[in-house]
């Protein structure tokens, strides 16, 4: 049975157009070091593979410092909180002023009082 010379022609060109497409696909598959192929996989997987375990004890690391970190800051809070608030500090200096006004204005009869003067 003879075939029709266009519908091979039109196969022929459905076939390379498909090519091309395949083509184009694995230009877009060759960015790695393999060429876009499974080839050098291994030695691709073996560095990734590495990469992990860095970055796993990257946050081993990282989760070590985190929780000294926080024993650090309950630290100061628990320092903090034993500061004198800012009502003592007030009182404390108004009543010191106020003393040493007190001596300065009646000096002279706490003198006379304490038999000094």
């Amino acid at each position: 049975m003879a075939t029709n010379p266009i519908d091979d022609l039109a196969a022929v060109r459905k076939l390379k157009a498909e090519n091309e497409a395949l083509m184009r696909e694995n230009e877009t598959l060759k960015n790695g070091s393999g060429g876009g192929t499974s080839g050098g996989m291994e030695g691709r997987v073996a560095k990734l593979e590495a990469l992990v375990e860095t970055l796993r004890s990257d946050v081993t690391s990282i989760k070590k410092d985190v929780g000294d970190m926080r024993v650090s800051i309950a630290t100061l809070v628990e320092r903090v909180a034993h500061l004198p608030g800012k009502g003592f500090v007030i009182t404390a200096t108004t009543t010191t002023i106020a003393m040493l006004t007190g001596v300065v204005v009646f000096g002279e009869k706490i003198r006379s009082l304490l038999g000094l003067g």
